[in-house]
């Protein structure tokens, strides 16, 4: 019998072990301007710098196409970190510039998605302020998605 209790006690620490060895899950990436143990509102962005500067010039288009769609679910709309893909290998005077060739597309765009109920939502929410927005796409799933600056950085322009 006492045989059986040590195999036992052995085969419970092999399993255990391996459990105890494995690594805490990641924790999300803080942003730079992110204050400990406060949540970040806006996704992380993988969208590239030249991409972004599409999108702004695509920025009045993309306002029009957000008001067709209408309400949408939550799921439907994202917030991304513009500062984020400022931040990547690009030139900080192209998204100047590019935020000034399209001032009257940006300020059309802001207020396409003041107008969309489900977008303006969400940036309240998250507590985005519209002129930090600088520019949003809509995806072949639906999905809006907008690009802003957080509430601690000023966006260029």
């Amino acid at each position: 019998m006492q045989k059986r209790g040590f195999a036992l006690v052995g085969l419970l620490l092999a399993a255990a072990v391996p459990a105890l060895a494995q690594p805490a899950p990641a924790q999300p990436e803080q942003s730079p301007d992110q204050q400990p143990g406060q949540e970040q509102a806006m996704a992380p962005s993988s969208t590239s710098f030249n991409a972004l500067l599409a999108a702004i010039g695509r920025a009045r288009d993309t306002g029009q196409s957000i008001q067709a769609l209408g309400p949408l679910p939550d799921s439907k709309v994202e917030l991304r970190n513009a500062y984020n893909i400022e931040q990547q290998p690009g030139d900080p005077e192209r998204l100047q510039g590019a935020l000034n060739d399209n001032r009257d597309g940006l300020q059309a765009l802001r207020q396409d998605l003041i107008r969309n109920k489900s977008v303006d939502l969400a940036l309240a929410r998250d507590q985005v302020p519209i002129d930090h927005v600088v520019a949003a796409e809509v995806q072949p799933d639906g999905k809006v998605v907008v690009y802003a600056f957080p509430q601690s950085r000023v966006p260029p322009g």
